[in-house]
């Protein structure tokens, strides 16, 4: 077996890496699995299935990376600033 060694840089990067693992995985045991003459459909199957997996958890969690971001940039509910009470009045009404 040729063992080799990965870099991720991020946990993004960490759990696509392992999805592909997995998915090769899943690849692997279908082609061992099939019968003679349904190779390519059973790898077929099991890729787009797979994939369609892969591609999935990979957004899922991209996407949650992203809002995650983008809360830590926003104030915090008690750092907004609040207009003075002058400032909110309506102005009087007129009179006909």
């Amino acid at each position: 077996m040729d063992v080799r060694q990965i870099r991720v840089e991020t946990p993004l990067q960490a759990l696509m890496a392992e999805q592909a693992l997995v998915l090769a995985k899943q690849l692997e045991q279908a082609a061992s699995a099939a019968p003679r003459g349904k190779v390519l459909a059973r790898l077929e199957e099991a890729a787009v299935n797979g994939g369609r997996e892969f591609v999935r958890v990979s957004l899922e969690k991209a996407l949650q990376v992203q809002a995650n971001d983008v809360e830590k940039k926003l104030l915090p509910p008690d750092s907004a600033p609040v207009a003075d009470v002058a400032d909110t009045k309506a102005a009087p009404r007129a009179t006909c």
